[in-house]
Parts: structure tokens; C-alpha cells; sequence
């Protein structure tokens, strides 16, 4: 489930599963490179989406967190400042 809200400055991008949830010994360290929880390792993958996910909403002056929902999975919060911040975006045709 994806769910938008609005927080002040800032926007919030909820997005929910109804998997096994992440481990609480796992939370802090979902976002590192390259890492995999015990369960996980036999999946594919690199362990670095996490990790992409919050280099690029930190470069856009943002936060990511992630929590479980007790019962029905986990979930992933992205927050991004309303206003840009830094240099302003080039947009094509303008200036």
C-alpha cells in the first residue's frame, strides 16, 4: 500500500507490505550497503536498493525510516522537503 500525507514542509511517502516484517535487530541497519538479513540471503539481490533509496532522498534534504507494523508487515516512510532545496532544478525550454 502506497499513501501520501501531507506534514507541513514537508511531504510523506508511506509505502506498507503484508510480508514477515523486518526483524527489530535489522531496522538500523536496512539502509546500510550491502546488507541482508539472515532471511533474506538466499533471495537475489545486492542488498543496495535501501541504500540507493536513502542516498538519493538525503540529496534531495530528506529522511527515510523504516518500522514494522505489528502484525501486517513493514513499512517505509519517505520524508521530502515541499520547497527544493539547493540550486534550483534546470527545467528544458526555460532559461
Amino acid at each position: 500500500t502506497v499513501s501520501v500525507h501531507d506534514e507541513d514542509a514537508l511531504v510523506a511517502v508511506e509505502v506498507c507490505d503484508d510480508g514477515p516484517g523486518i526483524a527489530t535487530q535489522d531496522l538500523d541497519r536496512v539502509f546500510e550497503r550491502f546488507y541482508k538479513a539472515e532471511h533474506s540471503r538466499a533471495d537475489e539481490g545486492a542488498g543496495l536498493g535501501l541504500a540507493i533509496v536513502k542516498h538519493l532522498v538525503q540529496a534531495h534534504g530528506g529522511t527515510v525510516a523504516a518500522r514494522n507494523e505489528a502484525g501486517r508487515g513493514a513499512a517505509m516512510t519517505v520524508r521530502l522537503p515541499k520547497r527544493f532545496v539547493g540550486r534550483e532544478p534546470h527545467v528544458p525550454g526555460q532559461g
